[in-house]
């Protein structure tokens, strides 16, 4: 059996480092394909570096761009590599143009196709994501499900399920078992004296009034908080004329985006946490941090009421919730979270015996 993985931004990096571990484990050929869908040093090749992940086998550099220009350019560069590589399943990771450039390709080729973090639904079209991974869901063979309600949705659905965990938590588990708050000195932080915000998604930093409302929101909160500015983030602040708002008040910290141990040590002692990321509200949740997501919907209804709140992308929603939330929480690690990799190769090696 010969595995090739196709990633390209920084969560699927994430996912991809626990496989590629159990595939040398296991003496399994893996093929990594980066489609270069993140491609600045921070979002990228830092998280190689950080990993030990092997650089991959081929780099597609599809860059930035619309979502048809990327996944054209997946399927028209990633063509041939599957034409060399002849793999036996490929896998993809979460729900990324990378993801679903990469299944509508590989299914082209009637080569199986597994999707890692299969099943969760917000049931909002609008939102890029949920068009991803609803249809990787049914082009896939293999669905790798993170948490029981993702399982119910493919039920739903007509298609099985199989509940593997939390690769991104295995990730965490593994990668950082303790976490002290010593990178916090970097910015004369102590721990749950400030509040970390991350915020990214085109619905909340596209449009100029959405984004108003979370910069006024931010400006308004007093306490200390560390924003990392993701490059989209900045060059819709730089475009509305926001950037030199947050930059001239001293309790908003702009940093660069920050590698993963440093990004984790941040969420594990903040206050409390403003996102608008289904990965990031994940990590919240299981590292027992208030979280609150600036969005309608979530792809992870099991957080809510456990720590995550979903909020209006309004100013005074956001100063109303950074305003009340408490720490501590308990940490909602759960078990079978801590060997997803290994239940992900056993399925596969366990159907490939059978097949042969």
């Amino acid at each position: 059996m010969k595995i090739l993985s196709i990633v390209g931004t920084r969560p699927q990096l994430i996912k991809v480092a626990p496989i590629i571990e159990q595939c040398r484990i296991r003496r399994i050929p893996h093929v990594l394909v980066n489609t270069g869908q993140h491609y600045d040093y921070t979002l990228n090749q830092i998280f190689f570096e950080e990993f030990h992940i092997p650089q991959p086998a081929y780099n597609l550099q599809i860059k930035s761009g619309g979502h048809i220009q990327q996944i054209a350019k997946i399927l028209s560069r990633l063509t041939p590599v599957l034409e060399k590589e002849k793999p036996s399943v490929v896998l993809v990771y979460g729900d990324t143009n990378s993801a679903l450039g990469g299944a509508l390709c590989t299914t082209k080729f009637g080569i199986p196709l597994g999707h890692v973090e299969a099943g969760p639904r917000c049931y909002d079209r609008s939102i890029p994501e949920e068009v991803n991974r609803t249809i990787i869901d049914h082009l896939s063979m293999y669905h790798f499900s993170p948490v029981p309600s993702a399982v119910q949705n493919l039920k739903k659905e007509r298609i099985r399920g199989y509940l593997v965990g939390n690769v991104a938590v295995e990730t965490l588990l593994k990668k950082y078992p303790q976490l002290t708050p010593a990178p916090l000195t970097r910015w004369s932080l102590q721990p749950g004296q400030y509040i970390l915000a991350t915020i990214h998604h085109g619905f909340n930093v596209d449009d100029r009034s959405t984004l108003k409302e979370i910069v006024d929101g931010l400006l308004a909160t007093r306490e200390t908080i560390v924003l990392p500015v993701h490059p989209r983030l900045e060059k819709n602040l730089r475009r509305f004329g926001f950037y030199a708002a947050l930059k001239q008040v001293h309790h908003v910290l702009l940093t660069p985006p920050l590698d993963y141990k440093t990004a984790i040590t941040l969420l594990k002692y903040a206050r409390c946490f403003l996102t608008d990321s289904g990965g990031s509200q994940y990590e919240g949740y299981v590292l027992g941090v208030p979280t609150f997501v600036l969005r309608t919907t979530t792809e992870w209804p099991e957080t809510i009421g456990q720590g995550c709140t979903l909020i209006p992308s309004k100013k005074t929603s956001i100063v109303r919730a950074l305003g009340h939330a408490v720490r501590p929480r308990k940490h909602l690690l759960r078990k079978y979270d801590r060997h997803v990799s290994e239940r992900i190769l056993r399925i596969l090696l366990k159907d490939f015996r059978i097949k042969k």
